[in-house]
């Protein structure tokens, strides 16, 4: 088999190769037909192209997410949005605690502690 080396791997796998054998008749047919019953160079290069990544998700436009993002939080803002907490008055009127946003999937106490610190700040903004 003259197989085409390309950067350490030939265009066809071992398993076609062996699939290919298989089929045949005998040796002699095996090689009377091995341009025609193995993958060609750019047949087998079009089989290893990947699709493209899908189109990443639009950028919530939500009060929380703004919010969170001027904090590097915003990894955390499904979390809110998930649970309709979307509005700076509802977020502020939610009795979150640190067992809360763990159960919204608020894992890292140092994020709930920022989230909570934060929110207090937002609560003393209100007042003044």
């Amino acid at each position: 088999i003259n197989a085409e080396y390309m950067g350490g791997r030939t265009h066809v796998s071992c398993l076609q190769v062996e699939s290919y054998l298989a089929a045949a008749t005998g040796p002699i047919a095996a090689l009377e037909r091995i341009s025609s019953g193995l993958a060609q160079v750019a047949a087998a290069e079009a089989a290893r192209q990947r699709p493209p990544p899908a189109a990443p998700k639009p950028e919530s436009t939500e009060w929380v997410h703004t919010w969170l993002k001027s904090h590097e939080l915003a990894d955390h803002s499904d979390c809110f949005i998930q649970q309709a907490l979307t509005t700076r008055e509802v977020v502020l009127a939610a009795p979150l605690t640190h067992e809360v946003l763990k159960e919204m999937g608020i894992d890292k106490i140092g994020d709930r502690v920022r989230i909570l610190q934060h929110i207090e700040q937002e609560m003393r903004n209100t007042t003044l």
